[in-house]
């Protein structure tokens, strides 16, 4: 671990080595890809999804760093991690993003089910730091103990989840009263958007994020379900999907 301070910020470098098999030189630069493992054969049966370093890249890049990596054959590899900090006192800069910034919404209450630690946290960087309040749950039924006790804006919902999935547990949520029944839903996963067209007819779904969640995506689909009228990306991505499916 090392840090370079300067003016009002300080770099946070981390480094992680091992002495492993390495990766094949012509693979390395595949391997923050999303749902990419480098040896299917060794890693089968074993949990994961290959999402692990493109999230990695993600928070790093969000947080004004990077994620890299360098690796040579029978020795070994080398993983490092920058991020930025800001000085308690400095100001918390503008996203860079403009998108994120044109579709931003007042602060909201918002729930976030996903059964992955991981995915619920990476969620959870990006609305904090547009001034949202997030509550979390692991699995469907705490999910639906936390709506009927409490009032949410909007649930962001996890479609595969182990027990109750997310399309189970959006069938409870729509079975409740008024106003929990009738929450926005928007679906984060990593389905082809027309296996949800079902969904969206059948028990309402709001709107839909493909996985990996980034950050314009989420901020555009949460200001179009909840704030449409200020949004610049009006068309979700269930229907841009769709028109580029009828396009081909």
């Amino acid at each position: 671990v090392s840090a370079v301070r300067g003016e009002g910020r300080t770099l946070v470098r981390i480094a992680v080595s091992d002495t492993g098999s390495g990766i094949p030189g012509h693979l390395l630069p595949t391997i923050f890809g999303s749902f990419v493992q480098v040896n299917e054969e060794k890693t089968r049966g074993i949990e994961g999804t290959g999402l692990g370093l493109a999230i990695t890249r993600q928070l790093a890049e969000l947080m004004g760093g990077s994620a890299t990596a360098k690796s040579a054959l029978n020795q070994g590899s080398e993983f490092v991690f920058s991020f930025m900090m800001a000085d308690v006192s400095a100001e918390a800069p503008e996203p860079s993003d403009a998108t994120a910034r044109e579709n931003r919404v007042a602060p909201l209450r918002l729930l976030i089910v996903d059964d992955v630690a991981t995915n619920r946290f990476v969620a959870r960087a990006f609305l904090r730091n547009e001034g949202h309040m997030i509550q979390e749950a692991d699995g469907g039924l705490k999910a639906l103990e936390l709506i009927e006790r409490e009032s949410f804006d909007a649930v962001l919902l996890d479609m595969h989840m182990p027990g109750m999935d997310g399309r189970e547990t959006l069938r409870h949520i729509r079975a409740l009263p008024a106003p929990q029944g009738e929450v926005p839903v928007i679906a984060l996963t990593a389905d082809d958007a027309e296996t949800l067209r079902p969904i969206f007819d059948e028990l309402n779904l709001s709107g839909f994020v493909p996985k990996p969640v980034e950050r314009a995506s989420l901020a555009a689909e949460l200001c179009r379900v909840i704030a449409p009228q200020q949004c610049v990306a009006l068309t979700s991505a269930l229907d841009a999907s769709t028109q580029r499916k009828a396009a081909r």
